[in-house]
């Protein structure tokens, strides 16, 4: 992490780590004839440190699958590249705050836009972007990072001694998954990790009126 402003000695930093490695398995395991990952990381101070742990992942994989960083494409060529995606590729959506002009953008918006015009799977690695058609992945819980900030603040209240290198890990992600775009993208519930939260699932027509069912059922064996 780079710090642009002086910090002062009393401080502790709450870290969350990216683990690109679990998205890729995820990916691989739901979509396993996946060819090709379109990275969608914009170009900001913040998002430049991520491409580091993302070329890492790269070497990794390598002989898995391709990676496709995108952070070096005004957000035109970007959008261009994504709506022309190859049918055996996927998209990762890190965040896009800025593209390689210096322009700014609203990450939710450019992510709408993506699922606009993508033709292909899209997984992301933040809650907030669950429901735009985002199929999931081990994404940010932001609110287990407040967990973490508030026990951090707890201790120090209490007198804890502070860790020496003054960062703390937050356990901050989940695995999650929009059900709608598992059934979008025919991938099977059973093959995502055990504990995966699914939501916006629709109930069968049974879940729903089942006891209308099961009561006009009873009245028809009585009538008869």
């Amino acid at each position: 992490t780079h710090f642009i402003n002086p910090i002062p000695p009393n401080y502790i930093v709450i870290s969350q780590l990216t683990e690109i490695d679990k998205n890729i398995d995820i990916i691989l395991k739901t979509k396993p004839l996946t060819k090709k990952i379109y990275m969608v990381l914009g170009d900001s101070i913040n998002e430049r440190n991520i491409e580091k742990p993302i070329l890492e992942a790269e070497n990794k994989y390598s002989d898995k699958v391709k990676f496709v960083l995108l952070n070096k494409l005004p957000y035109d060529e970007m959008i261009k590249v994504i709506k022309n995606a190859e049918e055996d590729s996927v998209i990762l959506y890190f965040r896009w705050y800025s593209d390689v002009n210096g322009k700014s953008f609203i990450p939710a918006q450019v992510i709408q836009t993506i699922c606009q015009e993508a033709k292909v799977p899209l997984y992301g690695v933040s809650m907030q972007y669950i429901g735009s058609g985002v199929i999931g992945g081990y994404v940010g819980n932001q609110e287990l990072v407040g967990q973490t900030a508030g026990g951090v603040a707890l201790d120090i209240l209490k007198g804890k001694k502070l860790p020496d290198n003054r960062i703390v890990y937050a356990s901050s992600r989940i695995y999650i998954f929009d059900w709608r775009q598992l059934k979008r993208w025919n991938i099977d519930e059973n093959k995502l990790p055990a504990g995966s939260v699914i939501q916006y699932r629709e109930r069968s027509t049974w879940e729903l009126y089942k006891g209308y069912i099961i009561g006009a059922f009873i009245l028809f064996i009585l009538q008869a």
